[in-house]
């Protein structure tokens, strides 16, 4: 006597049972042509008002910064706008519309998200500081961006590592992207041990999501149905600071009070062996109005930003940025960064520099 497949009850008489249930292959990419290359023109410099602390911020499609208040326990969040005029979008709080921990910020139209991680909430607001609710997410996750239409993309941290997940906006659910099987995605999310684990992002792409690992300069593009369909690692040589990089890495290590007890020569000789990430969890690669994919990080101290059309490099270009540390955003035509300002200026801690994404060769 032959047994029925017992997957077939599963499929409640929807296919045949036959012959083995196979997984259908994913659908092809669309045929679309890559966008020209783009040539980033720099604009200027904005001053963020001295009362902003200005990590994380969000640059809006208009001359908008949004930032977190500086040493005002009342001004939890507020948005810089043309003509210097500063609204106050929410205080110090837990109730509705106050913010605890503003750990990532975004404006999309005219809508300004801010995660609040010490509420485990997102909430929203106009441009012109109105609030618009908020909605509670149900286990904690680490955000990163929206992605489809009412979702945002996430991290689930796991036994088996950091997973992505995408988070409902009306309810807050929480659920996985890809399964823990996805030998990709598990041969660089874990790590032998908690100090080599590596710090991974998730973004989009113009058919899905991202895992990218900026360490290793690494990124997996997953459509939604959680296949993945290319893979951007470039062959590079180990990201070594030069002896310019090494003086402010060595002065990074002497401001966190100089820690592992090595010696000024030994940590030095340490760094010196060390590559750095490219790029960081913090600063996820980010999708232009183009459907382009733009990555900026640092090669020895200098910022780069890397354009891609899914996995075909369109181009680097070299951006005068000190101090940039990986603290970017991108919104439609337009990349700022934080930057220090000019030796002279011995008003500001910091300034936003800001390109302009324009149009070159197809």
């Amino acid at each position: 006597m032959t047994l029925p497949n017992p997957r077939c009850f599963l499929l409640l008489g929807l296919m045949a049972c036959g012959a083995p249930v196979q997984d259908s292959p994913p659908a092809p990419l669309p045929d679309r042509s890559p966008p020209p290359i783009p040539v980033l023109s720099l604009v200027g410099d904005v001053a963020p008002p001295l009362d902003g602390y200005p990590i994380p911020f969000a640059l809006g499609p208009g001359p908008s910064f949004l930032m977190r208040a500086r040493g005002a326990p009342e001004h939890a969040l507020i948005l810089d706008t043309p003509g210097d005029t500063t609204i106050y979008l929410s205080r110090t709080g837990d109730g509705p519309g106050e913010l605890r921990d503003a750990a990532l910020l975004v404006v999309e139209g005219d809508t300004l998200f801010a995660y609040d991680m010490g509420n485990q909430r997102i909430a929203r607001w106009t441009e012109t500081g109105q609030t618009l609710g908020e909605t509670r997410i149900q286990e904690l996750a680490l955000m990163s961006m929206p992605g489809r239409a009412g979702e945002w993309l996430g991290m689930r941290l796991g036994r088996n590592g950091p997973l992505p997940v995408s988070i409902s906006m009306a309810d807050g659910g929480v659920t996985p992207l890809i399964s823990t099987a996805d030998t990709f995605w598990m041969a660089h999310a874990m790590a032998p041990s908690r100090e080599e684990a590596p710090l991974l992002s998730v973004g989009v792409w113009d058919g899905g999501f991202l895992m990218a690992d900026g360490r290793k300069y690494l990124i997996g593009g997953y459509d939604w149905e959680g296949n993945l369909r290319f893979v951007i690692a470039p062959d590079l040589e180990p990201n070594l600071p030069d002896e310019a990089r090494l003086d402010a890495v060595m002065a990074k290590w002497r401001r966190s009070g100089r820690p592992g007890g090595l010696s000024e020569s030994a940590q030095r000789d340490r760094f010196r062996t060390t590559p750095e990430q490219w790029f960081s969890h913090l600063a996820p690669p980010r999708l232009d109005s183009k459907g382009r994919l733009w990555i900026v990080g640092q090669q020895s101290g200098r910022v780069f930003a890397d354009v891609w059309w899914r996995d075909s490099l369109l181009g680097r270009t070299w951006l005068d940025c000190r101090g940039a540390d990986s603290r970017w955003q991108l919104a439609e035509d337009r990349i700022a960064l934080i930057c220090l300002p000019d030796p002279d200026d011995g008003v500001h801690d910091v300034i936003y520099r800001l390109w302009r994404i324009e149009e070159g060769k197809p």
